[in-house]
């Protein structure tokens, strides 16, 4: 029963992660165990709960569970817990607390939350560019490395804002197309030993065996290494990820949605389209895969993708008319 204040108004929309409407913020949850899930409410920028919201008890086909809360989504975060263990979002479109690029993951299972990044947005008179195959030039580039050189000429480096910078560049050089490597929200700092990191013990072998140890530290053990030496660089950002939120490290203010918005609108300014990578896991359903290009082609006026998955859903995306 939820005695925090917070309303429950309805049974939600049915769709997964959150939908902010006139009347309330719905919910939408896959439970992964037997009990009924709970919504987190954090206070903005800390891991202070404010509110623990069971999802009513009653799930539709496949564990799914949903509900409408009215609250004012500007002042808080989210996650969800369920079997005594805290979950962010996957499908969250916006990931608060991994602002900084490289800092070691911490411990508390609240550190990472998921947030409701605004719904407005004036995109004026964007439109894409719609270059023809044959008359694409490609620039397949990473976006923090491209902008960190000393001599990337880029006040704003590592950034959204500092790519939006490089557009004259790119245009000299002729280039119509930037590709972009991941620029979700990626875990840049990830465990040598993937086996001691994950929540449920049964899928210690399947972590183990997909990624493995570090070859450079075989005959090391997670209980002679300190914190940081415990990890080791993604920094090209492929493999698992939030894949709706835009990278938050990428981002020069405290915007990532909003200026990544701005650099792909100055982008198709200049004629130039902008595509990025994902990179999804053998165990990413086609559901989600399809939902999260679409986001991000509606969301962010993309104009195309490079999608590593496994063959045979490469094949079913190419039919989708978007």
């Amino acid at each position: 029963m939820n005695d925090s204040g917070f309303r429950i108004t309805g049974d939600g929309n049915y769709s997964p992660g959150i939908t902010v409407e006139k009347d309330g913020v719905c919910f939408g949850y896959y439970a992964r165990g037997k009990e009924i899930p709970v919504l987190l409410l954090y206070k903005k920028g800390t891991e202070d709960v404010a509110a623990r919201i069971p999802f009513p008890d009653r799930a539709a086909t496949g564990g799914f569970y949903s509900m409408k809360v009215k609250f004012s989504p500007s002042r808080y975060e989210y996650n969800f817990s369920e079997d005594d263990h805290v979950f962010t979002d996957p499908y969250a479109k916006l990931i608060c607390g991994r602002e900084k690029f490289g800092k070691i993951p911490e411990l508390s299972p609240h550190s990472v939350r998921g947030g409701f990044p605004s719904t407005k947005y004036d995109w004026e008179d964007d439109h894409l560019p719609e270059i023809p195959y044959d008359e694409a030039v490609m620039y397949h580039l990473h976006l923090r490395g491209f902008t960190m050189q000393k001599n990337s000429g880029v006040r704003k480096k590592g950034t959204f804002a500092g790519m939006t910078e490089k557009i004259g560049y790119l245009k000299d050089l002729g280039i119509n197309q930037v590709k972009l490597m991941p620029i979700y929200e990626f875990p840049e700092m990830v465990p040598r030993y993937p086996e001691q990191q994950t929540a449920f013990p049964d899928k210690r072998e399947q972590m183990l065996g997909k990624q493995g140890a570090d070859p450079d530290n075989r005959n090391e053990s997670p209980n002679n290494l300190n914190r940081e030496e415990q990890y080791k660089m993604n920094y090209w950002g492929y493999g698992d990820g939030f894949y709706f939120a835009p990278k938050a490290s990428y981002s020069a203010g405290n915007n990532p949605v909003e200026e990544l918005k701005d650099m792909v609108k100055a982008f198709h300014r200049q004629g130039i389209e902008v595509l990025p990578e994902f990179s999804f896991s053998e165990e990413t359903d086609i559901c989600m895969i399809e939902r999260c290009l679409n986001y991000w082609a509606e969301e962010y006026h993309m104009d195309g993708f490079s999608v590593i998955a496994r063959d045979t859903v490469v094949a079913e995306l190419a039919r989708l008319p978007l």
